[in-house]
């Protein structure tokens, strides 16, 4: 899956869901352990340290963003589809 496949609403969304699901998992590069997530002031981010993966949610602006992580974090992203 290309990143432009989905809504930065929709990042957000499994984003969360991966966070839960897979034990602080990042939903970009597949590894699990590695996603902050942080709460302040109405908003909602998840960031994974191990490919850069970002999205955030602000509640006051209703806005939502999204970054792609790096192609090369070592992790198959088994959420976008078979590598080979």
């Amino acid at each position: 899956m290309e990143f432009s496949e989905r809504t930065p609403s929709e990042w957000f969304q499994a984003a969360a869901f991966c966070y839960i699901d897979k034990h602080q998992g990042c939903v970009w590069c597949g590894g699990s352990h590695r996603v902050f997530r942080r709460q302040r002031d109405g908003r909602t981010e998840y960031y994974c340290h191990g490919c850069d993966f970002r999205t955030s949610h602000d509640q006051a602006t209703g806005q939502y963003t999204a970054e792609p992580g790096e192609a090369n974090s070592g992790v198959i992203r088994e959420t976008m589809g078979d590598p080979h």
